[in-house]
């Protein structure tokens, strides 16, 4: 039979046509008459790809509709608007993924910022609740995770319990990282109501964190611990010489540089920027103190960069000193030797306490008071780090 201009229609039957165009491709038509009397064409697909006896089948089955009274043009309408709105949620895992990946960039462009939290938000510690619909997420679910027990190794110590509380950083980091992607999530209409990072937190209260007093060797011990360390010959021995002389930070001793160090005029000046507090430091150098600048460096006037360089030329990681002290047996932290200094000051020496708590770089007393206290006793620590490093080499001798 002849179709509209220019192609023709081949009738099956029961109203089904092939249509043959001009170009010679086909497809199939499916005619009727809807409530209105109106005579509809629904397009049922191309020919040879739906071949007759699918075509066939398809047709009786929308002649099936007709019958019971449906349109089959607006219920294939109304399918494709209800498959459109079913979009599929995503998992907590992806989204995370997804901001980690698009989102922290312009927040932090540290690496190791955005390495941090990939670690966080990955299978690490979050691999309970990764799986779960973004929209699914719960309060419970959280204050779950936060609970689970877990294990903290440090310096051969281990130490259980909750997450919450035995990883307390981690979890609070942990939390507050939930919580923004949670919130992205809700940005981007994957979810709504409230933030059930927030509520855990309510629910989980105040961390009650595990306390560990960093490992420390007796004032005592320190000479004859000394003379072992000087026979060793790495960078990073000089480094814990340094900072056990210094009694300074150990990030703030790894950090340092040519350029804070004045020679003539015997000080180290720590910027505010690198020290704990943001106050700039000065630091009295001692004989000893200049001796390992110089095993540094020949000629330190002329030296620059970092003073105790890694293999790489940059700053040794925080595990350097760790690892040389498990070699040597001694089961400290290098944090510790601070308070050998500061028990040795206080007990032996006789110092002022003020003095030991300025060589220490700790804040004295109010906000007010450190005002109106102009003085850093740099005179007085400048004796006392002498006495300490007259002390320090007493074990040469035994």
């Amino acid at each position: 039979m002849a179709g509209e201009k220019g192609c023709s229609q081949l009738a099956d039957g029961g109203g089904l046509y092939l249509r043959i165009e001009l170009t010679g491709s086909a497809r199939w038509i499916f005619r009727y008459y809807d409530a209105a009397g109106e005579l509809r064409q629904m397009g049922l697909g191309g020919y040879p790809e739906v071949d007759l006896k699918s075509a066939r089948e398809t047709r009786d089955a929308q002649k099936g509709l007709r019958r019971g009274g449906a349109d089959p043009i607006g219920k294939r309408d109304d399918d494709r608007e209800i498959a459109a709105r079913q979009v599929v949620v995503p998992t907590l895992g992806e989204v995370a993924d997804r901001y980690v990946r698009d989102m922290v960039p312009g927040r932090s462009s540290n690496p190791k910022a955005q390495w941090q939290w990939g670690q966080t938000l990955g299978e690490a510690y979050c691999s309970p609740i990764r799986s779960i619909a973004i929209d699914k997420v719960t309060t419970d679910d959280i204050v779950e995770l936060m609970r689970q027990h877990t294990v903290k190794k440090h310096n051969g110590r281990k130490t259980e319990g909750p997450l919450w509380s035995t990883k307390a950083v981690t979890a609070d980091r942990l939390m507050d990282r939930l919580r923004v992607v949670l919130d992205f999530a809700a940005a981007e209409g994957l979810r709504m109501g409230e933030n059930p990072a927030r509520l855990a937190r309510v629910r989980l209260g105040p961390q009650q964190m595990v306390v560990e007093h960093l490992a420390s060797l007796h004032w005592r011990d320190v000479p004859e611990f000394l003379v072992r360390l000087r026979q060793r010959e790495a960078v990073a021995a000089r480094l814990l010489e340094f900072q056990i002389l210094t009694a300074i930070r150990p990030g703030e001793a790894r950090g340092a540089t040519w350029a804070e160090i004045d020679l003539k005029g015997k000080v180290w000046t720590i910027p505010g920027p690198r020290m704990k507090y943001k106050v700039e430091h000065r630091v009295p150098l001692t004989a000893r103190m200049i001796e390992i600048l110089h095993l540094m460096a020949p000629d330190p006037e002329r030296a620059a960069g970092v003073i105790f360089p890694s293999s790489s030329s940059g700053v040794l990681s925080n595990a350097a000193a760790n690892q040389l002290l498990r070699r040597m047996s001694v089961d400290v932290d290098p944090h510790g030797f601070r308070s050998s200094f500061r028990v040795w000051a206080g007990d032996e020496a006789g110092a002022a306490w003020e003095v030991a708590e300025a060589a220490l770089a700790h804040q004295v007393g109010s906000k007010v008071q450190r005002a109106y206290l102009r003085t850093d006793s740099f005179l007085k620590r400048r004796a006392l780090m002498e006495q300490w490093d007259t002390y320090c080499a007493s074990g040469a001798g035994q």
